[in-house]
């Protein structure tokens, strides 16, 4: 697949990520998938940011062509920023699934770090997949799972800060458990497999 990073001819596109609009002549990331509603493929746009975080894969390949044509410092230094975050991403691929922090509507959803109830009101991150351009819910983790699911937390607050709405006091409470958590050891998570009823094996990362 054929992934580019380009300017937005419009303002008219929106981040197939966090749904906010490209603004016309920011750079955006479109990653070439195959088309689900028929032959060919598709192109998917994000923001820079938002493609580096949640396709890491796309944007290493489109930033390895782009970068050689780029003569703009400024534009240079995020994009080997986003590099970096693209390339953790790619290894510890559960942290792609972390967008937002809130607190828990109800008391039924169970956290994909630890499998227990997360209780209402408890802050908690919400995960999201992303697959051939399809977006879809992956769940939740507890406030002090996000290592437990992911493996590591690099960045991690930079990562849903921007579609997070939370109190001074609740970032306070997001930040010392995020910091704390920093401290353990890295742990690379390894997709596993579960066999089907019908002998299939489709993939469950959970």
């Amino acid at each position: 697949m054929a992934h580019t990073i380009e300017r937005a001819p419009t303002g008219r596109a929106k981040c197939r990520a966090c749904k906010q609009a490209l603004v016309k002549d920011e750079l955006r990331m479109g990653e070439e998938t195959s088309n689900a509603f028929g032959a060919g493929t598709a192109m998917h746009w994000y923001h820079l940011a938002c493609g580096a975080r949640q396709r890491p894969e796309a944007f290493i390949a489109a930033w390895q062509d782009f970068e050689p044509l780029c003569d703009v410092a400024d534009v240079k230094a995020q994009g080997t920023a986003l590099l970096q975050t693209a390339e953790l991403g790619k290894v510890y691929y559960r942290l792609q699934r972390f967008v937002r922090i809130e607190r828990a509507s109800s008391g039924r959803a169970r956290c994909q770090g630890c499998r227990k109830l997360i209780e209402k009101g408890a802050l908690r991150f919400v995960l999201q997949r992303i697959e051939d351009g399809m977006v879809a819910g992956a769940g939740f983790t507890h406030l002090d799972c996000a290592h437990a699911y992911a493996g590591a937390v690099d960045e991690l607050v930079e990562r849903v800060i921007g579609q997070s709405e939370l109190d001074q006091e609740s970032w306070s409470e997001v930040k010392v458990s995020v910091e704390r958590q920093a401290n353990l050891p890295r742990e690379i998570k390894v997709p596993f497999r579960r066999t089907d009823v019908d002998g299939e094996e489709p993939q469950d990362e959970n």
